[in-house]
């Protein structure tokens, strides 16, 4: 029983980052022209006022990643996974980051003064200025012979807190 078990979860796990390879690589790899939805889930944080949090949220933002990149799979989406961290010194914010296991991509460093924090929430992103946060939001990606073009983002939605991301992934993950 217990054997069967691990074999299923083995077969998932690999299943997961397979298709995590194949996710990213889809848009790299695709014929000019094509258009897919793409699904961002962006991780906001700071190790200055958030470290005692990070045992409590590195199970959930696990879970965003397996949960969404499953999702993106089965609908022939593209998802991605985001951390940036406000620290000032970009080596803190990648230590920090990187506890909560792989991203798609990082922003480090700058505080609330970095290029994410502008476009997110200091430029009409319609995101407020806390942290931790977890903000999702989807836009259309159409590939181009060397230059894609992008869609605007429509935010879908904003966890504020430890206690909203946690609620948020327990009832699995739902989008609008």
């Amino acid at each position: 029983m217990f054997k069967s078990r691990l074999l299923v979860l083995s077969a998932f796990v690999a299943f997961v980052a397979f298709s995590q390879s194949n996710a990213q690589s889809r848009l790299a790899t695709a014929s000019p022209g094509i258009t897919v939805r793409e699904v961002s889930a962006v991780f906001i944080s700071m190790a200055d006022c958030c470290d005692a949090l990070t045992p409590s949220l590195r199970g959930p933002i696990d879970s965003v990643r397996s949960i969404m990149q499953l999702r993106a799979l089965r609908a022939n989406e593209v998802f991605r996974l985001i951390g940036v961290s406000l620290d000032w010194n970009p080596k803190v914010g990648w230590d920090y980051l990187r506890q909560f296991g792989e991203f798609d991509e990082m922003g480090l460093g700058s505080n609330w003064y970095g290029l994410q924090p502008e476009i997110l929430m200091f430029s009409g992103g319609g995101v407020q200025p806390v942290v931790p946060q977890l903000v999702v939001f989807e836009r259309q990606v159409t590939t181009g012979a060397g230059t894609p073009t992008f869609g605007p983002r429509k935010l879908l939605r904003t966890l504020r807190g430890r206690d909203q991301i946690v609620a948020w992934v327990r009832e699995g993950a739902p989008l609008p």
